[in-house]
């Protein structure tokens, strides 16, 4: 509602001050100007200034602002000198080139946050569009305002001033066709669409004004300070829309794309042969121009695109290998947990106990207990698969029990063995005390899928460094003396020696003579 009311007081002394001008009345025309302006300038404040959440933007729109609050002063200044002081405005210094600084800082507010929109385009699409815009606009130039006549720029050149005010009015001009021209992704927002048109039609204004002003035939409170009121009324409804309309206030912008607004570079043609008839050289430029960007345009589309594609195939493949990173973790962590324990399994404890054993310092000390449990093929073969996997998992769970909070590393080694490390000097007669500990825990009846089974163990011991120097001798050894505790019976621990070392030894060498006489008849 508060934003309704103030778009019908705007209108209204809008619609008073046109009605000033189409009557000629200089009074209400220099009294209404500085207060429709300022009004502009009050809207450009609040939607470029006070609402911009960006610093950069924020400075840029002071200058925005700046621009039309110049003009305001000016037409503060213009109704003093002509209704109070009597003085005529056009001979005094500040209405003379005071109206020139609302184009320098109009053109400071692009170049600030035109800097901002240009790290997001292709430089060479803007290259490209900058000098098909500049050709024609130059052009237009030529003919209309200078009406080819190099002394109209020597003119210009008298005159540093409206000189400047005239190469300010080109830069605006070219800035804003390119902006507009140029977007070829992302929605302009409602508000941003009155700006470029606010901004041209400022220029052209003020184009005319100097040709009216060097030839001597400017009158003020003319149409021609309506159009620069319109102008500028634009840009302050563009404030207006931003900040009572729901747009979107961050816009980006990107000049790539299947969309190619350069077609409407037609347009500076057809104006040439509207107003000045068919000039052949000036046109085949203008025309020539036009195809050129055309052609380079699509040239560089084409590369933009290729551009997308190489990085929407890096991101793709940077992306699937990340996913493959993502997979072989997890596919380590299952391997690296044995199925039906649920304890580290046998890679894992391998590669763990290397890394203890190459990160300890020379005089480290383990202890490895080489735990089976007994008749387990019995229990598979008369109580089936599910129930001697089920008896090897809470028998896992026992012995993580047993280990909770000590430092012990705990393994399935295979199917029906465990084995346990932990660090520390310990001697046989400690290891042998723990490992009767874990047989106590563990050899015990459980409850199975509605079966008793009774379960013992047996334990082999292995120090290192004094039984091995190496990893697989010291599983190798643990193996070696647990077989030992074996034969003594069942929930029996053996702690390894060199006489288990020799006895094992020999009897492999026995079987592999016995094994070799009967190949060559040397057995009876």
């Amino acid at each position: 509602m508060k934003g309704r009311f103030h778009y019908l007081t705007i209108m209204s002394m809008f619609l008073a001050y046109f009605i000033a001008i189409i009557f000629n009345s200089d009074f209400w025309g220099n009294l209404l100007s500085p207060v429709v302006t300022g009004i502009a300038a009050y809207y450009v404040y609040k939607g470029y200034v006070k609402s911009a959440k960006i610093r950069t933007m924020k400075v840029a729109g002071i200058f925005f602002f700046a621009s039309i609050a110049a003009w305001v002063i000016c037409d503060v200044a213009w109704a003093a000198y002509d209704m109070i002081l009597h003085i005529d405005p056009e001979e005094m210094a500040l209405t003379t080139y005071g109206y020139s600084l609302t184009n320098l800082f109009f053109v400071i507010w692009l170049i600030i946050s035109g800097i901002q929109e240009l790290k997001r385009w292709n430089m060479v699409q803007v290259l490209v569009d900058t000098v098909a815009i500049s050709i024609n606009c130059l052009i237009l130039i030529w003919v209309f305002f200078l009406n080819k006549d190099m002394q109209n720029v020597l003119l210009l050149q008298s005159d540093v001033v409206s000189g400047f005010s005239v190469l300010l009015d080109f830069i605006i001009m070219i800035w804003t066709f390119i902006w507009y021209f140029s977007i070829r992704k992302g929605k302009i927002p409602h508000y941003m669409k009155y700006a470029p048109l606010g901004a041209i039609i400022f220029v052209v204004m003020d184009l005319i004004y100097y040709y009216q002003y060097f030839y001597t035939i400017y009158d003020p409170n003319s149409l021609l300070d309506g159009g620069y009121v319109l102008g500028l009324g634009l840009l302050g409804y563009s404030g207006y829309l931003k900040v009572y309309s729901k747009a979107e206030i961050t816009t980006e912008f990107e000049n790539r794309g299947g969309r190619n607004k350069g077609i409407l570079l037609i347009i500076a043609p057809l104006l040439l042969v509207i107003f000045k008839g068919l000039q052949v050289d000036y046109l085949l430029m203008m025309v020539l121009t036009i195809l050129l960007h055309y052609v380079f345009s699509n040239i560089t589309q084409k590369n933009i695109f290729r551009d997308e594609l190489l990085e929407k195939e890096l991101q793709l493949n940077a992306k699937l290998e990340r996913k493959v990173a993502e997979r072989t973790k997890e596919l380590n962590a299952l391997l690296d947990q044995d199925v039906v324990t649920g304890l580290k399994s046998r890679r894992c404890f391998l590669r763990e106990l290397r890394q203890i054993l190459d990160s300890s310092e020379k005089e480290a000390h383990l202890i490895l207990f080489y735990i089976d449990l007994n008749r387990y093929k019995m229990i598979k073969t008369m109580f089936g698969n599910f129930v001697g996997e089920q008896v090897l998992k809470e028998v896992g769970e026992s012995l993580s029990d047993y280990f909770h909070g000590k430092n012990a590393l705990l393994a399935s080694y295979g199917e029906d063995v465990y084995v346990i490390v932990l660090q520390g000097r310990y001697t046989y007669d400690e290891g042998e005390e723990i490992a009767a500990g874990i047989i106590e825990e563990c050899s015990r009846i459980y409850h199975v899928d509605g079966y008793d089974i009774r379960v013992t163990l047996n334990a082999g011991i292995a120090i290192y460094p004094t039984d091995a120097s190496s990893k697989s001798e010291l599983i190798r050894h643990a193996d070696i003396a647990m077989s030992e505790a074996r034969k003594n019976g069942f929930n029996k621990v053996q702690s390894f020696d060199e006489e288990l070392e020799k006895i094992v030894s020999n009897k492999n060498r026995i079987e592999i003579l016995l094994k070799r006489a009967c190949f060559d008849d040397e057995f009876t």
